[in-house]
């Protein structure tokens, strides 16, 4: 990363992003954390304006607009009790936007409320997704979000191969979770494979039966934790 953008006069420059509550980490590297610190930037969280700003100004340039003014202040009031109101706006307004009304150019409060709000956007689609699944691919479903939550309840990043164990029916569900985007999958290179996360953080905090399932087993995922880490540590080891 320093190389790509180690000459003064070129006009390549790295960015770096990294959310505030894992800033800590890059002190594991000294370098790293040296040549990060020289330029270092806190970004303040948007405000109201900035959140209108970044609700509103899109979907003008694309020739639509919201259904009264009244239907933004609303969207707006209901993220201002939210703790990361970006990720659930974009998630929101995403909806919104597969919703809109063509020959209207308008995104319309019918569909705002057919989707239940801000508050309720996450959770209703998530547990529609579900009803969509056999039982036995929701019990599938319900192991594999687990393994995508750590302990401290944020998103963990699971390799997509140890996450489906060479079940096609978790792949199967994997696949679908994804593309109903719950899940994201990254592709990797031949060695370290693809990996999967949850799409937005704001699943954890917001919708009720995930936040259920992690009540239920929140033993059993500290010591899964601890289990992953061990195993990790016994294959590197040669499995000794």
């Amino acid at each position: 990363l320093a190389g790509a953008a180690d000459e003064a006069s070129s006009p390549v420059r790295v960015i770096v992003a990294i959310r505030s509550d894992f800033l800590d980490r890059i002190a594991d590297d000294r370098r790293f954390t040296a040549e990060v610190t020289r330029g270092l930037v806190l970004l303040s969280p948007l405000g109201h304006e900035g959140l209108r700003r970044a609700l509103v100004r899109p979907i003008e340039l694309a020739g639509y607009r919201f259904e009264g003014d009244e239907l933004v202040d609303e969207m707006l009031a209901m993220l201002a009790r939210t703790r990361s109101p970006l990720p659930l706006l974009q998630f929101t307004a995403t909806l919104l936007w597969e919703a809109r009304d063509g020959a209207r150019r308008l995104i319309s409060r019918a569909s705002y409320d057919a989707l239940g709000g801000v508050a309720g956007a996450l959770s209703t689609h998530a547990d529609a997704v579900l009803m969509t699944l056999s039982p036995r691919e929701q019990r599938l479903a319900r192991s594999i979000l687990l393994r995508l939550v750590t302990p401290e309840r944020t998103r963990a990043i699971v390799e997509l191969r140890g996450l489906s164990d060479g079940d096609d029916a978790a792949a199967q569900v994997v696949a679908r979770l994804a593309d109903a985007r719950l899940l994201q999958i990254e592709s990797g290179d031949e060695r370290e494979g693809s990996t999967v996360e949850l799409v937005h953080e704001s699943l954890i905090d917001r919708w009720t039966r995930l936040r259920e399932w992690l009540d239920e087993t929140e033993h059993d995922a500290q010591f899964l934790a601890r289990l992953r880490v061990a195993a990790q540590q016994w294959r590197a080891s040669g499995r000794a």
